[in-house]
């Protein structure tokens, strides 16, 4: 789940471009920094826009973050020793939720990839 995040920011990023044609700014941003192509500034902007940001928003709610600024702050001390926390809460009333949305998130994957490829399906 902590990686579905930021797969989904990268893709709808991906979708922008090929969608407006933004090749030229996606290759300047990748050589220098992403300013323009942001997930915040361009999800509105896609097709499915509100859905994504919804699915986004609701597997952000379910899982951990994986951003370095996150997992940074994540620490412990055991003895002197700082750690990072790596854990899992053990929760059967959030799996088939948590199921539902790595389905919901694939379904989204899919589409964006065949769009991207030339491959039109639906799914």
């Amino acid at each position: 789940m902590t990686l579905l995040r930021p797969i989904i920011e990268e893709l709808t990023i991906m979708n922008y471009v090929v969608q407006k044609g933004r090749f030229d700014t996606a290759s300047y941003e990748l050589k220098v920094t992403l300013k323009n192509l942001k997930f915040e500034n361009i999800v509105d902007l896609v097709k499915d826009g509100k859905i994504i940001k919804k699915l986004h928003g609701r597997i952000s709610n379910l899982a951990a973050h994986g951003t370095t600024s996150r997992i940074k702050s994540n620490l412990y001390d055991l003895n002197g020793k700082i750690l990072p926390t790596v854990g899992v809460a053990i929760d059967p009333g959030r799996t088939p939720r948590c199921l539902h949305e790595i389905m919901q998130a694939s379904r989204y994957m899919i589409r964006i990839l065949a769009d991207f490829y030339g491959t039109k399906r639906e799914f």
